[in-house]
């Protein structure tokens, strides 16, 4: 079985695959602080020790990636693998900067393309709203990067007198009747209207009809809103599995 991870800037995402077959699945919030004694004791208790042939990661907090990693050779006897572009087979970065795309947004991309068979466009809502797109040939093409929900909701709350945090809830009333709907419905149908706004502008410029694909913490908040979008919230770990069985599939040729 393969144990796929993907840390987050507020949680780390975990499953195991029997192949393609998902077994189990679990998400560990971190808030920005994760320790060694805190990993370990919520992976003894999630996977525990099992029959865990190989383990990978994703990561867009390096401080984390070596206590995640050393818990999974402690508790699992395996040595994870941290993807990078280059273990991505078929897969090429077309960005100005390819040292500055996260992992998240690079496996997003590279998952999208290689699950649904053609170009792409991911829209992953979490801490930020990110959008990122591959065509048919594999070549991640760019994005956007806006930030998130609670972000919005925070900022609001920080920078103004008589506005308070509120929780946000699945399609809003677009008109709201009090301060707290208000700010509801701006955050959520205003993050509807920029994913889909932007989802027809970067498909526009660059002359493609992609698969339009949610994913992220928040996509099921979303996903009612979001017609035509297919709702994958376990994409990116999909992808880290996509990986594993390739390298699996080399290795057996050698």
């Amino acid at each position: 079985m393969n144990l796929c991870l993907d840390i987050g800037n507020t949680k780390v995402a975990m499953a195991v695959f029997s192949g393609d077959k998902l077994i189990r699945q679990s998400r560990m919030e971190h808030g920005g602080s994760l320790t060694h004694e805190a990993f370990f004791s919520y992976m003894e208790k999630v996977i525990g020790v099992r029959s865990i042939k190989k383990a990978a990661l994703i990561s867009v907090v390096p401080e984390m990636t070596k206590i995640v990693s050393g818990v999974v050779r402690e508790l699992l006897a395996v040595n994870p693998l941290v993807i990078h572009s280059r273990l991505l087979p078929g897969f090429k970065i077309g960005y100005r900067r390819p040292d500055q795309l996260g992992a998240d947004r690079m496996m997003n991309a590279f998952a999208a393309w290689k699950l649904y068979r053609g170009p792409a466009l991911v829209a992953d809502i979490g801490t930020a709203v990110t959008w990122d797109v591959v065509d048919a040939r594999g070549v991640f093409r760019g994005g956007a990067i806006a930030p998130g929900p609670g972000l919005m909701i925070r900022a609001l709350a920080e920078r103004t007198a008589q506005v308070k945090e509120v929780a946000l809830r699945k399609t809003p009333p677009a008109a709201g009747r009090d301060t707290a709907e208000c700010v509801r419905s701006g955050v959520y149908w205003g993050t509807v209207g920029m994913i889909e706004d932007l989802a027809r502008r970067i498909s526009a410029e660059l002359g493609i009809r992609p698969r339009l694909v949610l994913t992220g913490g928040l996509g099921p908040l979303y996903s009612p809103a979001l017609k035509g979008w297919t709702h994958d919230p376990l994409l990116s770990l999909k992808g880290i599995n996509a990986v594993l069985a390739g390298i699996e599939i080399r290795e057996k040729k050698r």
